[in-house]
């Protein structure tokens, strides 16, 4: 009796810390990873406008087996969407919203069950050369005045920089692969 009494103060205690503490945490979340690719930024633009092409790459899709994915009416180029389903990823929707050729693309995102502002995600390209592209991937999103959002916030960095670190590796070997293949085009087989 005297350990439920003690649960149940310290659980009150937690409560009334999360609540007193979390209007002063950040109510902003920004992720940002970066890689350089040795391909050029049209390929890599291909990559990442053309939704289809994410399933190759994208960081989330093998964490989750049970993952699916509903394509919009357009599936490359502005006004692309895609929607997912899994039981870890959870719900959402993707569409992109913004081109700059060589310079930067944006998406927004929409979680589900998020009554707030949607979530802004982009890609970022620095063309170091002909052949080599620095590409910055970033994420930013509201928090809301919920504290335990604001809490989560402060260890987003770690958790989605982690599959944007996935992510964009994944993505430099399929640009690198597209990218030979423009080279070397696979030989003809002979009928």
């Amino acid at each position: 009796m005297r350990l439920l009494k003690w649960f149940i103060i310290g659980t009150v205690v937690l409560v009334a810390l999360l609540y007193a503490v979390g209007p002063f945490l950040p109510n902003k979340a920004l992720v940002e990873r970066s890689i350089l690719i040795e391909a050029p930024v049209s390929v890599i633009e291909e990559c990442v406008t053309d939704l289809e092409i994410w399933e190759k790459w994208e960081p989330w899709g093998p964490k989750d087996d049970s993952m699916t994915v509903q394509y919009g009416e357009i599936r490359r180029g502005l006004g692309a969407s895609h929607t997912w389903s899994g039981k870890i990823v959870g719900q959402g929707e993707r569409t992109l919203t913004a081109i700059n050729p060589g310079v930067r693309i944006d998406f927004t995102l929409v979680f589900d069950g998020d009554t707030g502002v949607p979530a802004f995600t982009a890609f970022h390209f620095d063309v170091v050369s002909a052949e080599e592209t620095r590409v910055t991937w970033t994420f930013e999103g509201e928090l809301g005045s919920n504290p335990i959002s604001r809490i989560i916030g402060l260890f987003l960095d770690d958790i989605l920089g982690r599959f944007y670190e996935d992510g964009l590796t994944s993505l430099k070997n399929e640009a690198i692969e597209r990218a030979n293949e423009l080279v070397h085009p696979p030989a003809l087989i002979p009928q």
